[in-house]
């Protein structure tokens, strides 16, 4: 059986090779059992730790974290994060492409004046929703700023990107004295239509809801780790 002070040794060692604490955890129990099972067979911790860590060598190899980044990860933290992100992006991709229907739609259907009202109440709504996520989790924050010299969770790294949606949104806010307009009169106009207003609306969109997914995300993590950060 490991000890515990065998127990944290295995702990630091993921740690150190800059895994996120929820990643940590399960790997260290795949670790735990694996040691058992090799000291069953009578060896000792030192060298069943030293195999193991060999086993787990080309999963916990250093990757670049991004494309155009210089940090780095490990690589199965990475494919996790890519999958996560991927999933994300597909679902505020669809979200985006059903917002940007439903304001063609009603930019056909209604007059510039109640689609402006439609179109702004839409943006307003969006900005309360995330300002009220943010707020009501204000202690997930703390917790980040309390252990910021480890990764908590995985989607840790995808956070940032609401604060970037949430400025979108901000910018639409802003020029509501002529974007509604301008969108209703593009829509609606027989000469060429302009495709930048219906990019704008994806990418705002986009990633606001990316941002949402995540950050959710992350907080469904760290209630998986609470034991481990209550106890660290």
């Amino acid at each position: 059986m490991i000890t515990s002070e065998q127990e944290k040794r295995i702990k630091n060692y993921l740690l150190g090779c800059g895994l996120a604490i929820n990643i940590m955890l399960e790997i260290k129990d795949h670790m735990i059992a694996q040691l058992d099972e090799l000291m069953f067979k009578g060896k000792n911790f030192e060298d069943a730790f030293d195999e193991v860590k060999k086993l787990w060598e080309p999963e916990l190899k250093p990757a670049r974290m991004f494309l155009f980044s210089a940090g780095r990860m490990p690589k199965i933290q990475k494919k996790l994060i890519s999958k996560e992100s991927n999933i994300f992006w597909m679902k505020a991709l669809l979200f985006s492409l059903i917002v940007l229907g439903m304001f063609i739609v009603l930019a056909k259907t209604m007059n510039n004046e109640s689609f402006s009202y439609f179109y702004k109440a839409y943006y307003i709504l969006a900005f309360a929703v995330v300002t009220y996520i943010l707020i009501s989790n204000y202690k997930i924050f703390i917790i980040k700023r309390k252990f910021r010299h480890h990764k908590i969770a995985t989607s840790q790294y995808l956070i940032s990107s609401i604060f970037t949606g949430l400025l979108y949104n901000l910018l639409e806010l802003l020029s509501f004295d002529d974007r509604p307009a301008k969108f209703y009169e593009n829509i609606n106009s027989s000469n060429h239509i302009l495709y930048a207003p219906f990019l704008w609306i994806i990418v705002a969109n986009g990633f606001l809801v990316y941002g949402i997914l995540a950050f959710l995300n992350y907080k469904k993590e760290v209630k998986t780790v609470e034991n481990f950060l209550k106890t660290n």
